[in-house]
């Protein structure tokens, strides 16, 4: 993604009309065999950023480009065939199956426009996605309600990997589910990434499972990328201030760091997209607060690590780590 916008028009806002900036100049890379975090709160933009890389939503400026073609130049079966190497899992997968159709029409559905396989070979076909997310051939003739929540997310995935994906975009997969099945479905995909060779990119605001998942992480704030590091040094020395609040939020069992560890409180709701605040966006809630984040918007910088921020404070924050330093 280079310097994508994508806007919505909403009603009411005088005579015309106004629009919302959702995603607003978002340049965002996956490499091959990499997973990547974009993380943030409800409404910065995490989800819109993933519905424009699967085509799912129009930009309205920048580029996209798989494997180095774009995505925006193509038309009819040569865009269907690229957009195949992008799947998506949505948040809830209940809604994302056909309720009137058994679990194996709806993987079969998705195989045949890859492999056009018919017959014994598509029930093969199947029968090997679901085996690739622990389910037995004889689920495909069941329907979606008879599957626990859990389940269900494997047949989403089952259903994405139909199309022999490069890159699988994991819109809040887990965070619908409880505890004991968001366990299982992470073991899931780290054993995937690892056989198929896959590429993830995660949509999440649980940055403690995230942990456990990726390689880096990128922070979006009312649509613009703040910071974007390496798993291990955004956990450990987060850059910038709306960062380092995210993760000291995520409360930690041990109760004695609980009590003893240092937060980066910031306090107040979002502001309006249709409105955003003048300058860096995050100064109506910015504990580090300066005359120049109201007046100028951050340039972006690289780091020493590789990694890139846009604030205007010179140092790192200096916080006490909410989740543990070990990756799992």
């Amino acid at each position: 993604m280079e310097d994508v916008h994508v806007s919505f028009r909403v009603p009411g806002r005088g005579w015309r009309g106004g629009r919302v900036q959702a995603v607003d100049g978002v340049s965002l890379t996956v490499q091959r065999g990499e997973a990547l975090a974009l993380v943030g709160e409800s409404g910065s933009g995490k989800s819109t950023c993933a519905r424009a890389l699967t085509g799912l939503v129009h930009t309205s400026r920048g580029t996209i480009r798989v494997d180095g073609t774009d995505l925006s130049r193509l038309r009819g079966r040569a865009l269907r065939d690229q957009r195949g190497k992008v799947q998506m899992v949505f948040q809830d997968p209940y809604s994302s199956l056909d309720p009137s159709m058994v679990v194996g029409e709806s993987i079969a559905e998705v195989a045949t426009l890859t492999d056009r396989l018919r017959g014994n070979a598509l029930r093969d076909r199947v029968a090997e996605l679901l085996g690739m997310v622990g389910l037995r051939a004889e689920h495909a003739t069941r329907y979606p309600h008879e599957f626990s929540g859990g389940q269900r997310q494997r047949i989403a995935i089952a259903r994405a990997l139909a199309r022999r994906p490069e890159l699988v975009v994991m819109d809040e997969a887990i965070s619908a589910l409880d505890v004991s099945s968001q366990a299982q479905i992470i073991e899931l995909l780290v054993r995937l990434r690892t056989e198929l060779g896959l590429s993830y990119l995660f949509i999440s605001h649980d940055l403690s499972a995230m942990r456990a998942l990726v390689d880096r992480v990128a922070v979006l704030y009312l649509g613009r990328l703040v910071e974007i590091r390496s798993a291990d040094e955004f956990y450990g020395s987060p850059v910038h201030p709306y960062s380092a609040s995210l993760i000291t939020a995520v409360p930690t069992p041990d109760p004695v760091v609980q009590r003893e560890r240092e937060r980066v409180v910031i306090t107040g709701e979002m502001p309006d997209p249709a409105n955003p605040p003048s300058g860096c966006t995050f100064h109506t809630r910015c504990p580090y607060r300066m005359d120049v984040c109201v007046q100028q918007r951050p340039a972006t910088r690289e780091l020493r690590d590789g990694g890139t921020v846009a604030c205007h404070l010179p140092a790192p924050v200096s916080v006490t780590l909410a989740v543990s330093a070990s990756r799992a």
